[in-house]
């Protein structure tokens, strides 16, 4: 079950074949928007896919993540997505996944206006160079700026100005949000240089997971981004975003106020020191209220750190959550 080294050639080839009918018989029946290329679906899309999809299906001209290297299979490049389906198939696999993968379904946490918008920018964006995709990118950000381009849950405070089209996202599944687990009231050593979190060779990677969790309930975007590495990537409840300003710009603000209302009961956590990398892998329970309801969550955290100039900082975040039972 190791996802590395990879299975043999045959039975790839095998997988990959019966994946591909599959999907193929599928889609043989959605019906595609007559009007799917409209410069505003193409520009929608591109904001969704950076917003969603960037961090796994590498755009051109940039490298490929750590994350994604030791991925098997390996999510296609965004050029290898844009050549390999036909609009239906590829609106199939946004919205249903692909199962033994690393791709998720965002059936059911989107609306299909949004998976129709994605798929427009994967037919438009057929050979692009690094440029065009850039000037594209940047185009879409100042157009969509004041909303997140996704619509998976927060389950933040009320007046949300990201929130989905669908009310019951937000309103009735408040677990959706990908709660993060840490100590309610870390120990003193962990409080102290609160200030100034990063700094310091001696503060511990465990430290700095319990240091980011401190800043985020407290609201503190200041020490936040000081132990954020600025390229992090964030992956939270089926959604991406790419880099510090992305996540300031959107969910930080609400990852705030939906954790300054819970308490915060700590379950297992395990460290993984790789010497210039480590990985925290943390396991809480998440209760208190919010948007008038209860929240009871088992909430898990994996961050993934780097040593930089003798400092701590967080490259990758993946948090997630689920009722507790």
């Amino acid at each position: 079950v190791a996802a590395f080294p990879p299975e043999p050639a045959l039975a790839t080839s095998v997988i990959h074949a019966a994946y591909e009918n599959a999907v193929a018989r599928a889609a043989r029946n959605i019906e595609v928007p007559p009007d799917l290329a409209a410069p505003k679906h193409v520009e929608r899309g591109a904001y969704n896919f950076q917003a969603m999809c960037a961090g796994c299906h590498t755009p051109p001209g940039q490298d490929r993540s750590v994350q994604v290297q030791g991925m098997n299979p390996r999510p296609p490049d965004m050029l290898e997505l844009s050549a390999e389906r036909s609009p239906a198939e590829a609106f199939w696999v946004i919205k249903n996944g692909a199962r033994m993968t690393a791709m998720p379904a965002f059936g059911p946490s989107h609306e299909d206006d949004e998976l129709w918008a994605l798929t427009a920018f994967l037919q438009a964006s057929k050979g692009w160079s690094p440029t065009e995709y850039k000037a594209a990118i940047g185009q879409a950000r100042t157009k969509f700026k004041q909303g997140d381009g996704h619509g998976h849950s927060h389950g933040a405070t009320d007046g949300d100005a990201h929130a989905s089209p669908s009310k019951s996202e937000h309103e009735e599944t408040p677990h959706d949000h990908g709660g993060h687990p840490h100590p309610q009231k870390p120990q003193a050593d962990q409080h102290e240089g609160h200030e100034h979190p990063a700094e310091g060779a001696d503060v511990t990677p465990s430290q700095n997971a319990d240091r980011l969790f401190v800043a985020l309930r407290a609201g503190d975007e200041k020490n936040v981004r000081q132990l954020l590495d600025p390229a992090v990537l964030i992956f939270e409840s089926g959604g991406v975003e790419a880099g510090l300003e992305d996540y300031a710009a959107h969910h930080m603000p609400h990852d705030m106020a939906f954790l300054a209302k819970l308490d915060s009961e700590p379950l297992s956590r395990q460290v993984f020191d790789y010497g210039e990398h480590a990985v925290v892998a943390t396991r809480s329970r998440l209760r208190g209220e919010s948007r008038g309801k209860p929240v009871d969550l088992i909430s898990t955290e994996t961050l993934l750190l780097e040593r930089q100039d003798s400092q701590w900082r967080v490259a990758h975040v993946h948090w997630s959550s689920g009722a507790a039972q």
